[in-house]
């Protein structure tokens, strides 16, 4: 452990410089990855929301068909009682 101790307290500039360059090399892999995922997720958000925009569209058609449907349902009761 002394020993382990006494290597690490000797440890020279250039030892810190290097250690300092491979780390940073380190976080510049890491930013180019997190770059990467950002733009493959931003991808698949927009072809989700691509899709959603069609059942959108879809769903805005069953609304008025069920509306036109609860209509004709009330005219009919309507019509039946009164």
């Amino acid at each position: 452990m002394r020993a382990s101790h006494e290597a690490a307290a000797l440890a020279t500039k250039q030892d810190v410089a290097a250690l300092e360059q491979r780390v940073d090399s380190k976080f510049d892999l890491l930013r180019n990855e997190i770059r990467d995922l950002r733009k493959d997720n931003e991808l698949l958000r927009k072809g989700v929301e691509a899709r959603f925009e069609v059942l959108r569209a879809e769903m805005a058609a069953i609304k008025w068909g069920l509306g036109i449907i609860g209509a004709g349902i009330v005219a009919i009761l309507v019509k039946t009682f009164f």
